[in-house]
C-alpha cells in the first residue's frame, strides 16, 4: 500500500458501514475528538484509556480511490497492587517469602484488582518429604471496576528437618506477560523429630501404617464388589436376571415406600440438577451486552390453548403453571415463531422448579444436542458432575418413584448441534455415554440385559410409548417452531399451545422491568427530572446535527416526559418509532430495542451510544445481528462467520434477482435457487421461515398444497431487501436490472433497497444518490437516502455537488413532503435541512400537507426556500399563528407562504391580530403570504378569481390577485 491517503476512517467494531467516530479528510473530524486524536498517519491515540475503549477497532484508508482496510483489538489491563501474587503471613512485596513452619499447615495465595481474568495455582516440584493438596482457586469479579480477585489454598505435610522446601504461587497469562511468580521458602522451626540412620522404631511404625492402609483398601474393594446393590442385579431361580434391587432391599411394589437409602439417592439428584440448572437461568437481550437473571425481565405473553378434547381458550403463558392445568394435561406442545419466548420460557420454567422445592423432578432437554434415541438416563447422568456416585441405573429408579416433569427444548432442532450423538452408537445395545462416565454406565449394562430395562428415550418420549407400570407419573413438555404437521412428530393425546406474542400491557410490563434493571445497574437511581430533560434535548441537538441519537418531537413532549423518567421516555419512543413498530409483533425483536433505548438514556456514553433507532438500516442490521449470535449459541461455535457470510450471499443474490419479489416457495425451489445447506442455515437462524401461506400464482399453489409441509419465505419483507442491497451486480443481465431499479424508485420495497445500499460501502451508491437527484426525486427517496447513508464525508460531498454543479437542478428542486406524521422521516428532513444550510443550498419550493408539519416547523431550520406551501389542509386560526411565529424565527425565510386548497381563517381576532403582526416585524425580510384555491396542476389553476393575498399591515385578505411569478 503505497501513496497519499485521500480518507482515513476509524470504527468502533467491524461494521465500516457504521458512522466513523474518527475520520481524517483535509481535516480531523467526529465525534470521537476530545477522547481520540489522530496522527497524520493514521495512527489512533486513545487520550486517556478506561474500560469501555476496549473492543475492536477498525481503520479504512482510501487511496488513488482505493479502500484499505485492517482491524485491531484493544484490550485495557489492570495490574495488582502489588504487581504480583500475595502469600499469607508473607510481607507485601515481590521478593521470596522465608517461612519457619511447623510439619504441617496450610498457606493461601491471593490477588486483587487485576484484569483481564487469569489462572491462579501453587507449583510444587519434585521434592523430597514433601506431600500437599491443593484447593480449588477461587474467583470473584468486582462488578464496580470490573477487575478479578482470586485466591487459591496449599495443605502441606513435609519433612524439612534437614533443610527447606519452596512452593510458587503463579498468575498465568496476565498483563501482558507469561506469568507473575512469588515464592515461599519454608524451614523448620525446630519442632520435628528426625528419622534415625538406621531405620530405628520410626521405620517400624511407618511400615505397620502403610500395611495396615493396604489391607483395609483390600476389603473395602471387595465390601464395593459383593455388595453394591444398586448397580448389580439379582439372578431368580430361573436364571434370569431381575430388575434393579434397591440400595437396602426390594419393594414388592414398585411404587410403594422408597427404602430410606433411595430418598439420599432423590435429594442428591435434586441437588445436581439445581446446580446444573443455575448456569442457565440467564438471558442476553443484546449481543455484546451482559447476561440478566431471567426473573429480572420473565414476563409472561398471549397463548392460545387447544385442549385435547378439541375445545380452545385464550390465556397466558403463566396459565400454563395452573394447577388445573397441569392436573389435566400430562402431554403438552408448545408451538412458537422465531423469536416469540420459547427458550426465556424453558428458563422461566426451570426457576420455577428451583423455587419449588417440592421434591420432584424437573429435567430440561435441548433437543439440539441429543438424537431420537438417546435415553433420558444418560443424558440427566451427564448433566451431574463427575465425582457424582449416581448411575444411570439409579436415575431410572429415581425416576420412576417420583413426580417428574420434562421439557423436550426444540424439536425442530432435534440432533441439530455437531455435538449430537452417533446414529449407530444410539441404536446399539448399549446406553448411549458420555465417555467421563463409560465406566459407571457400562458397569450398569453389564450386569442385566437390556430387554429387561425399562428404556425411556426422547422418541418414546415423544410417542408416548412409555411403560405405564414403571413411570406413572411423567409430565411432557415440547417446545417447538412450527411443525410439519403431516410428519406427526409428536403423538396424541397432547394439548396444544401457541404463543402469540405481547400485548400492550406486557409490553409495558417488560419495559418496566427492563428500566428498572438498568436503574439498579446505575445505582439503583432512575433519571431524574433534570437529567431527563437535558438528556433530552442533548440527543435532539444530535440528531439534528450529525444524524446520531434518539429524537423527540418537540419541547412539548419534553416536558411531558420529565414528570415520568427513564420509564416514560422509553415508551414514548417506542410509540415514535414506526421502523420499530414492524417488529413489535416480534418479542425477541421488540426486547433487544427496548434494551438499546433503555441503554442509550440510562448509559449516554454506553456501548449503544453510536446506534440509532431511526434508521431502518440500523434496526434491521442489528436484528440480523442478534439472530446470528442465538444461531451460535444454540449450535455451540462462534468461528463459521465464513458460513453465515455465504448465507447471506446466497440469498441476497436470490432476492436481488427476483427483484426483492421473492414469495412463499416450496422447499424444492428454495433448495433450487439458493442451496439445500444454506436454507437450512437460513432457517435455523430465523432469516427464513416457514410459512402457511400460499404463493401468488397459480404454479406455486399447484406446489404447496401437493408438499408434505406448505413453503418458506424470508422471515421479513426487510430481510429481503436488505440482502438484495449487499449484493454487487456481477454481470450484464443484473446491471440492467439494476438500472431497471433506478428508473423506478417509486414503490416502498425500492426504495428501502436504495435505503439499505447507501447505509453500506455498496460500489454503487454515488451513483444512486446521483441519478436521485438527477431524476429530481428529492422526497422522500433522495433525503431518505442521504439518512441513511453513514458515510458523513459521502453525503458531504454530495450536497456540495447538489449546490456547486447544478445549481439549476436545485433553484428548479421542488420537495414534496408527505408522510411526515412518520417520525425517521422527520429525523431525515431534519438532517436534509441543517446539510442545505451549511452548503448555502436554495431550494425553490416545499411543500407540507399533514397537521404535524406546523409543529414541525417549530423546531426545524428550513433551507433556504423560495416558496413555503402548505397543500389540502385545515388552517385554523392558532395554526396559521404557530406558522407565522416559526417563520418569524426561521434564519432565511421563504419568499412566499401559499395556502393552496386550504381552510385558512378569513378574519383574525384583535387577540391573533397582535402575536401575527408581532411575527412578521421581526422576520428578516417582506413575505408575500397567500392562499388560493386551485392547485398546482396548472395554469388556470392560479386564475385572478381563486386566489387573495394576506395585507401584513391589516391582517385582511386582498382579493382578485395574482400570485407572484407564476
Amino acid at each position: 500500500m503505497s501513496g497519499n491517503p485521500e480518507h482515513i476512517n476509524w470504527f468502533r467494531g467491524t461494521d465500516i458501514t457504521a458512522v466513523p467516530f474518527i475520520w481524517l479528510d483535509e481535516e480531523l473530524g467526529g465525534e470521537g475528538l476530545g477522547e481520540y486524536y489522530m496522527t497524520d498517519g493514521g495512527a489512533l491515540v486513545i487520550n486517556s484509556a478506561s474500560l469501555h475503549h476496549e473492543g475492536i477497532y477498525t481503520i479504512v484508508v482510501y487511496i488513488s480511490g482505493v479502500q484499505y482496510e485492517a482491524t485491531t483489538e484493544v484490550q485495557v489491563t489492570i495490574t495488582p497492587e502489588p504487581p504480583c501474587p500475595s502469600i499469607s503471613a508473607c510481607p507485601s512485596s515481590c521478593e521470596e517469602c522465608h517461612l519457619e513452619v511447623n510439619n504441617t499447615g496450610e498457606i493461601l495465595c491471593s490477588v486483587a484488582g487485576f484484569r483481564p481474568k487469569a489462572d491462579l495455582a501453587w507449583e510444587v516440584f519434585n521434592q523430597p518429604g514433601v506431600s500437599t493438596n491443593i484447593n480449588q482457586p477461587e474467583y470473584k469479579k468486582n462488578k464496580d471496576d470490573d477487575t478479578w480477585n482470586a485466591s487459591v489454598t496449599i495443605t502441606y505435610d513435609v519433612d524439612i528437618c534437614d533443610g527447606s522446601v519452596v512452593f510458587n504461587c503463579s498468575l498465568f497469562n496476565a498483563i501482558g506477560s507469561q506469568r507473575t511468580t512469588r515464592s515461599v521458602r519454608l524451614q523448620a522451626n525446630g519442632a520435628c523429630t528426625p528419622t534415625s540412620q538406621g531405620g530405628g522404631p520410626l521405620v517400624i511404625v511407618l511400615t505397620i501404617a502403610v500395611l495396615s492402609i493396604v489391607i483395609l483398601s483390600i476389603l473395602f474393594i471387595l465390601w464395593r464388589f459383593c455388595c453394591r446393590t444398586p448397580s448389580r442385579r439379582m439372578r431368580n431361580e430361573d436364571g434370569h436376571q431381575d430388575r434393579d434391587v434397591p440400595l437396602e432391599s426390594r419393594s414388592s411394589d414398585s411404587m410403594g415406600s422408597r427404602p430410606k437409602a433411595r430418598k439420599v439417592g432423590t435429594r442428591q439428584l435434586i441437588s445436581s440438577l439445581s446446580e446444573h440448572y443455575k448456569k442457565f437461568l440467564y438471558v442476553k437481550p443484546l449481543p455484546w451486552g451482559e447476561a440478566v437473571e431471567i426473573t429480572n425481565l420473565y414476563t409472561s405473553c398471549d397463548c392460545e390453548i387447544r385442549y385435547e378434547n378439541g375445545g380452545t381458550a385464550t390465556a397466558t403463558s403463566e396459565d400454563l403453571f395452573n394447577e388445573k392445568f397441569l392436573s389435566d394435561n400430562k402431554r403438552v406442545l408448545i408451538v412458537a415463531d422465531l423469536g416469540f419466548g420459547k427458550t426465556t420460557f424453558a428458563q422461566h420454567t426451570m426457576a420455577r422448579w428451583l423455587s419449588l422445592k417440592d421434591g420432584s423432578i424437573f429435567v430440561h432437554v435441548p433437543l439440539k444436542d441429543v438424537g431420537e434415541n438417546t435415553e433420558l438416563s444418560d443424558i440427566i447422568r451427564n448433566m451431574l458432575p463427575p465425582s457424582s456416585l449416581i448411575s444411570c441405573l439409579d436415575i431410572e429408579d429415581i425416576l420412576s418413584k417420583n413426580k417428574c416433569h420434562i421439557l423436550l427444548d426444540g424439536l425442530n432442532e432435534l440432533g441439530m448441534s455437531e455435538v449430537k450423538q452417533d446414529d449407530k452408537q444410539s441404536t446399539n445395545d448399549t446406553v448411549a455415554c458420555n465417555d467421563r462416565l463409560m465406566e459407571k454406565c457400562t458397569d450398569d449394562i453389564e450386569t442385566g440385559k437390556k430387554e429387561n430395562r425399562s428404556r425411556l428415550t426422547v422418541n418414546s418420549l415423544l410417542q408416548n410409548d412409555i411403560p405405564s407400570d414403571s413411570f406413572q407419573d411423567i409430565r411432557l413438555w415440547v417446545t417447538s417452531r412450527e411443525l410439519d404437521e403431516g410428519k406427526n412428530p409428536i403423538a396424541l393425546p397432547f394439548a396444544g399451545v401457541t404463543f402469540s406474542g405481547f400485548n400492550d400491557a406486557q409490553v409495558k410490563e417488560y419495559i418496566t422491568k427492563t428500566c428498572q434493571y438498568y436503574s439498579g445497574l446505575r445505582g439503583s437511581q432512575a433519571v431524574d427530572v433534570h437529567e431527563s430533560d437535558q438528556l433530552i434535548t442533548r440527543d435532539l441537538e444530535q440528531v439534528r446535527n450529525e444524524a446520531t441519537g434518539l429524537c423527540t418531537p418537540g419541547d412539548t413532549d419534553i416536558e411531558s416526559v420529565k414528570e415520568d423518567g427513564i420509564e416514560r421516555l422509553v415508551k414514548k419512543s417506542l410509540d415514535m418509532n414506526e421502523i420499530v413498530q414492524d417488529f413489535v409483533h416480534t418479542p425477541l425483536l421488540l426486547s433487544m430495542v427496548i434494551h438499546i433505548i433503555t441503554l442509550k438514556i440510562s448509559q449516554p456514553d454506553g456501548p449503544t451510544k453510536d446506534v440509532n433507532v431511526y434508521k431502518l438500516t440500523t434496526i434491521v442490521r442489528m436484528i440480523i445481528t442478534c439472530l446470528e449470535c442465538r444461531y451460535f449459541l444454540k449450535i455451540g461455535r462462534k468461528s463459521e462467520q465464513n458460513e453465515i457470510t455465504a448465507v447471506e450471499s446466497a440469498l441476497g443474490r436470490a432476492a436481488f434477482k427476483q427483484k426483492m419479489g421473492v414469495d412463499v416457495m416450496a422447499r424444492e425451489e428454495w433448495d433450487t435457487l439458493v442451496g439445500k445447506q444454506q436454507v437450512n442455515i437460513a432457517l435455523a437462524i430465523g432469516l427464513l421461515r416457514q410459512s402457511k401461506d400460499i404463493g401468488k400464482s397459480t404454479a406455486q399453489f399447484t406446489k404447496l398444497v401437493s408438499a408434505s409441509y406448505t413453503g418458506i419465505q424470508f422471515y421479513h419483507q426487510y430481510f429481503q431487501e436488505y440482502l438484495a442491497a449487499q449484493h454487487a451486480p456481477s454481470d450484464k443481465r443484473e446491471n440492467k436490472e439494476f438500472e431497471q431499479f433506478l428508473k423506478a424508485c417509486n414503490d416502498g420495497k425500492t426504495l428501502r433497497y436504495f435505503q439499505f445500499m447507501t447505509s453500506s460501502n455498496h460500489e454503487r451508491v454515488e451513483e444512486v444518490m446521483k441519478r436521485l437527484y438527477e431524476s429530481e426525486k428529492m422526497w422522500n427517496n433522495l433525503i431518505d437516502c442521504m439518512f441513511e447513508d453513514e458515510n458523513i464525508t459521502r453525503v458531504k460531498r454530495l450536497i456540495e455537488k447538489i449546490s456547486k454543479k447544478v445549481g439549476k437542478f436545485a433553484q428548479n428542486a421542488m420537495i414534496n413532503v408527505v408522510n411526515l406524521d412518520r417520525q425517521h422521516h422527520q429525523v431525515a428532513l431534519h438532517y436534509f435541512c441543517d446539510l442545505c444550510r451549511e452548503f448555502n443550498v436554495t431550494i425553490h419550493s416545499m411543500t407540507f400537507r399533514e397537521d404535524c408539519s406546523i409543529t414541525f416547523m417549530g423546531s426545524c431550520s428550513l433551507p433556504s426556500l423560495n416558496r413555503l406551501v402548505f397543500y389540502d389542509m385545515d388552517i385554523t386560526e392558532e395554526g396559521f399563528i404557530k406558522i407565522m411565529e416559526a417563520i418569524s424565527k426561521q434564519i432565511d425565510p421563504p419568499k412566499m407562504i401559499q395556502f393552496v386548497k386550504c381552510a385558512t381563517p378569513d378574519t383574525f381576532s384583535d387577540s391573533s391580530k397582535e402575536r401575527i403582526l408581532g411575527a412578521t416585524k421581526t422576520t428578516s425580510r417582506t413575505i408575500e403570504v397567500s392562499k388560493g384555491k386551485g392547485d398546482r396542476s396548472g395554469r388556470d389553476a392560479f386564475s385572478i378569481t381563486n386566489w387573495a393575498k394576506l395585507n401584513l399591515e391589516n391582517l385582511e385578505w386582498q382579493r382578485e390577485w395574482f400570485p407572484t411569478g407564476e
